[in-house]
Parts: C-alpha cells; sequence; structure tokens
C-alpha cells in the first residue's frame, strides 16, 4: 500500500513539474512589427475611415520589448505605451499625442496573426518579423 501511496505521489508530482512551465508569454509574442492584413474586409465593411485601400495596407503596429509602441496609417503616426494581459485576451493601449487610452479586445490565432477588437470592428494584423 504505501508503494501505491509513493508511487501516485511520484506521479502526481512529476505531472505537476511538467506543467508548470507550459506558461505563455503573449509580451514576447507581440513584440516586433505587424501589418494590417484584412484591409479589404475593412473597406467593404465601411469602417476604414476616408482611408483608401493603400493607405490602410501601408498600415502598421509595432511593439517594442519597452512597452513602447509606434503605429502609423497614411500619414498619421503615433507613439504610446502598450501593455498585455496575462492572459493574453487584452491589450491596453495609451497614445502620446491622442486621445487613446483604450483597453483592446486580444486574440492570437497563432504565432504570426493576432485580432484586435475596437468598438465592436475586427482588425486582423499579421507579424512582419
Amino acid at each position: 500500500m504505501n508503494y501505491l501511496k509513493s508511487s501516485l505521489l511520484l506521479l502526481a508530482l512529476a505531472l505537476f513539474v511538467a506543467c508548470s512551465g507550459d506558461s505563455i508569454n503573449y509580451a514576447e509574442k507581440l513584440e516586433g512589427k505587424w501589418e494590417l492584413s484584412n484591409v479589404s474586409a475593412i473597406l467593404k465593411a465601411g469602417y476604414g475611415g476616408n482611408y483608401d485601400f493603400e493607405a490602410l495596407n501601408a498600415g502598421y503596429l509595432k511593439f517594442n520589448a519597452n512597452g513602447s509602441y509606434e503605429s502609423k496609417i497614411d500619414q498619421l503616426e503615433n507613439k504610446g505605451q502598450w501593455e498585455v494581459a496575462q492572459d493574453g485576451s487584452f491589450i491596453q493601449l495609451k497614445a502620446d499625442s491622442l486621445p487613446f487610452d483604450d483597453k483592446l479586445k486580444l486574440r492570437f490565432e497563432n504565432e504570426r496573426s493576432i485580432f484586435i477588437y475596437n468598438n465592436g470592428k475586427e482588425y486582423q494584423f499579421k507579424k512582419l518579423n
């Protein structure tokens, strides 16, 4: 009986140790430059604002390791700070020069594709680097 208890205890300990290193660092996953990839869908849905295909298609978000970000759509460039929720479900973007400080829903499709949701609108980004 003691042998069975010892075996079960060792098995439980082994499973605990094996699973404890599985946490995902979403901040590291976001670091890098991302381009807007669902431009046609955005324009078709009518929420591209005054931007045309070329302007939106050249748009990007760049998340730096120090918690800063850069973005550009057409001539509108912006910088600010970003922070991602530990579970990767939200991203907080706070602009330096625009009145924008929002917590936005975030979904990772895979290592190179994310979705950011703002006011019910879906923006898909593909990682460039």
